[in-house]
């Protein structure tokens, strides 16, 4: 079974070092379909997807397996402290 790659880079913009959002290929396309938005002129904060769903490094693998499954994602960022 071939599995595809996901595309997703997580932004830390807040002044303590904090995931705030993550830019994701979905983003990106959203983007070039908009012909309003010019990408050498907007900063990726205005583009991406805040809020993303994390789970801490210390959690079991199948927590983030529901986690992703419950939520309906592809992918799940793993914060630490």
């Amino acid at each position: 079974r071939r599995v595809q790659g996901i595309g997703l880079v997580g932004v830390l913009v807040d002044g303590d070092g904090q995931l705030v959002g993550v830019f994701t290929d979905g983003d990106l396309r959203r983007t070039l379909d908009d012909a309003s938005v010019d990408l050498r002129a907007t900063p990726v904060t205005a583009l991406m997807t805040a809020n993303p769903r994390t789970i801490s490094a210390d959690k079991l693998a199948i927590e983030a397996a529901q986690m992703m499954e419950a939520h309906k994602i592809s992918a799940l960022l793993v914060v630490d402290e």
